[in-house]
């Protein structure tokens, strides 16, 4: 069949482009099975409405996948999809799917859903339907029947994820995704000047237990490819696509230390430069990072969150101690490996005390990089849960605002009762002047070259004139001295 997966616009803005990987795996399973595939990302491109129905018209299937913050972009696609070409099914899936597969199919005229991981599920729902056979047996699938939508058994987790083919990048235009991402965070890597990036996974699956985060698609369980099969694809990305750079996009690429080590040990001498996302309380050990180092580790991402105890604990339930996040933090530095911390503002519990805690707790840690962001509850999630049993939001009001704002740079409700949204606003305004805007560019960064090089190059590579007029606007208000 030929089959043509589609990866809606992103509504939050952001300057980096990334492999969809979660379609691209798909495309390779199908691929293995004989289909023809096509993968059309919406964020690479400057393609139409007409453009996109041009591009689908003549296939068997569509299939549409998205996170959470692109539900009403997977709804508007797929109903106009729907609208002109009516005989075509419709697959939707991916985290948003997965967390509002009701919602989306009562408000889409896509005929089937597929919920949770992925790959075998797509394979089997695509097969039922070209062999018309019973869509009651296929595991891991929503569809509708007559008037009512029915869910089927739960597919179970891949166990071996060295069974899964790579990703089908060579579906995509991949000069378009193979930019240096290193420069967005002001790092510069000794050695390598021309940096070309490609974003893996390694890992399926986080035990930790954040209350922002949503586990629906992989879940609790965390289940690892081994080292051997990473540099496999690494050493495949080197050589079609001349690949320098890899970004380990894992939610917690250090659960298992072994693996780690034998990952670094393979990479020593491939003169790639890899970076990862990491976790304090697993990366306590100076010797690890020396280990990580010498296999050409260069950044390790970590989510700090606060700098108060009390809302790492109850309000995060983040699992982790600021004294785990020092330790981890000085030995980083030590094995000379760049740390990025990311920090959330306003999550329940939050006062003005605890915020400059966080700050205070900034400053001391004197980190490579840094990011802010407001707590946003999102459908899936124990905050959102808490929200509306707190009545701190109401469902229905909620997800209508909930789209509207790019939630990178803006928020729409306060999650906690200490403080205002127009308070965190302005603490999220002063946390991005100082430490990011002024740590880059000095504290006249409204008049550096570089500084204002940097937001042209942004505002013009945004693929909508209203777009580009929105965030400017945010931009002009976050930095605007007071």
């Amino acid at each position: 069949m030929k089959i043509i997966l589609i990866n809606p616009r992103g509504i939050s803005f952001s300057v980096s482009l990334w492999v969809p990987l979660g379609l691209a795996y798909i495309a390779a399973v199908l691929e293995e099975k004989g289909h023809k595939v096509e993968i059309l990302d919406l964020n690479a491109s400057k393609m139409s409405n007409d453009g996109v129905l041009k591009r689908v018209k003549n296939s068997d299937i569509v299939g549409i996948g998205g996170t959470i913050i692109e539900y009403p972009k997977i709804i508007s696609l797929a109903n106009m999809i729907k609208d002109i070409l009516p005989d075509i099914p419709i697959i939707l899936g991916g985290t948003c799917t997965t967390t509002l597969y009701n919602k989306i199919l009562e408000n889409t005229k896509a005929e089937y859903a597929v919920i949770g991981e992925g790959e075998i599920s797509t394979v089997n729902l695509i097969d039922a339907i070209e062999k018309q056979l019973p869509l009651r047996n296929v595991k891991g699938i929503v569809y509708r029947d007559t008037n009512k939508i029915v869910m089927t058994e739960k597919q179970p987790l891949i166990e071996n994820l060295d069974e899964i083919p790579f990703p089908a990048r060579r579906l995509l235009d991949m000069e378009k995704y193979t930019y240096d991402f290193l420069k967005t965070h002001n790092i510069k890597i000794e050695g390598h000047k021309n940096l070309r990036n490609a974003s893996i996974i390694t890992s399926r699956g986080c035990p930790y237990h954040c209350t922002f985060c949503d586990k629906g698609i992989w879940g609790y369980k965390f289940r690892a490819r081994s080292a051997q099969n990473i540099v496999d694809e690494i050493i495949s990305l080197k050589e079609k696509y001349k690949v320098n750079s890899i970004w380990i996009a894992d939610d917690t690429f250090v659960v298992d230390r072994k693996r780690v080590e034998e990952f670094s040990k393979l990479m020593e001498n491939l003169d790639i430069v890899w970076c990862v996302n990491g976790r304090a309380n697993l990366m306590q050990s100076k010797e690890l990072f020396v280990k990580m180092r010498k296999g050409n580790c260069r950044l390790v991402n970590f989510g700090i969150e606060s700098g108060d105890q009390w809302m790492l604990d109850n309000s995060i339930k983040k699992e982790i101690t600021l004294e785990q996040i020092r330790n981890c933090v000085k030995a980083s530095k030590e094995a000379n490996i760049y740390i990025s911390g990311f920090f959330v503002l306003g999550m329940p519990g939050e006062t003005k005390e605890t915020v400059e805690k966080t700050f205070k707790f900034a400053r001391e840690l004197n980190l490579d990089n840094y990011a802010f962001c407001i707590a946003t509850a999102y459908p899936g999630t124990e905050l959102y849960d808490r929200a509306i049993k707190d009545n701190i939001i109401q469902e229905c009001n909620y997800m209508e605002q909930l789209y509207t704002v790019d939630h990178t740079m803006d928020a729409v409700v306060s999650l906690t009762k200490n403080l205002t949204l127009d308070e965190l606003k302005k603490y999220h305004s002063d946390a991005l002047k100082e430490f990011i805007i002024k740590k880059r560019f000095g504290n006249i960064y409204y008049l550096n070259p570089q500084f204002l090089r940097e937001i042209s190059k942004m505002l013009v590579s945004i693929r909508d004139a209203r777009e580009a007029k929105r965030i400017m606007k945010i931009i002009l208000e976050k930095i605007t001295i007071k």
